[in-house]
């Protein structure tokens, strides 16, 4: 594991580790400092975070009734930014790892990318009473007092609002991230399940799964080696819209992804491309 592997390196076992995950950085830094310390720590740019996903697939994976309403949900740009609003995202930061090692991050592209333009983030801060009026504006209340809040209309009328949220046992990072999420999204009436697995059984190609916390892959670092990736070019990914069996309805964001991204995968010039990625990042 990749704090196995640190912890080789500190025991002078190992020639060299990439300090990848958040549990191991305290301890990492202190033994550097040591007087005979045996290393030492580069610090390079920041290429490591940690996205909750949605699933936006309208019909795979979707085998029931509440299965359906659920991706309407999720499908609804309002409820979305209702979520986000939601996070702390400092806190999130801090429940990781203490100290100045980690930020808030508002999706997207990492820090550390070439292709990374601030001005281009659109982030939505933390403002619990923004994510219940629109909440609210969605029909999404707490009708008996309980503080969970209920579907008031539709096939799910009067059922709890509750989601899984699936995290990976061997990114132990993914479930401190989850557990801060479920105590933020209770503030604000809606109740998740935490469902840790395995790495193994980490999969959405079923796309059996409502939500789940992992780390971003590469194509959010180096775009250009794994565009394809970034949108809906391929039927099993993006892993948040899967095609299936069904086919897949693209939202209009979407499309403005796919187009941006194959326009970005056939340019030469670097600075085009930048530019591109601005707007990708803008609109994801």
């Amino acid at each position: 594991t990749g704090t196995g592997r640190t912890l080789g390196a500190l025991a002078d076992k190992f020639d060299q580790s990439n300090v990848e995950n958040p549990s191991v950085f305290i301890e990492t830094v202190k033994r550097s400092r040591e007087k005979n310390s045996h290393f030492i720590v580069e610090w390079g740019p920041e290429l490591l975070s940690f996205p909750l996903v949605l699933n936006l697939s309208s019909t795979h994976g979707v085998k029931n009734t509440r299965d359906k309403e659920i991706r309407k949900l999720f499908r609804n740009i309002k409820f979305r930014r209702a979520l986000s609003h939601a996070l702390n995202r400092k806190a999130i930061a801090q429940s990781v790892v203490k100290g100045p090692f980690l930020r808030p991050f508002a999706g997207g592209l990492t820090p550390g990318s070439l292709y990374f333009d601030k001005d281009s983030v659109v982030y939505y801060d933390y403002d619990p009473p923004s994510s219940k009026q629109l909440l609210d504006e969605l029909g999404l209340k707490d009708t008996d007092g309980n503080g969970v809040r209920e579907w008031t209309s539709g096939p799910m009328k009067g059922k709890e609002l509750v989601f899984e949220l699936m995290t990976s046992t061997g990114a132990v990072a993914t479930q401190h991230v989850a557990d801060t999420v479920l105590s933020l999204l209770s503030d604000i009436g809606i109740k998740v399940n935490p469902r840790p697995v395995p790495d193994s059984s980490v999969k959405t190609d079923t796309g059996k799964f409502e939500m789940y916390i992992t780390r971003s892959g590469q194509e959010y670092a180096v775009p250009y080696a794994k565009y394809t990736d970034l949108a809906a070019l391929q039927d099993n990914l993006p892993s948040w819209h899967q095609k299936g069996s069904k086919g897949r309805d693209l939202m209009p964001f979407e499309k403005e992804l796919v187009s941006i991204v194959e326009e970005f995968s056939m340019e030469s010039d670097f600075n085009k491309r930048k530019l591109l990625k601005y707007k990708y990042n803008n609109i994801y």
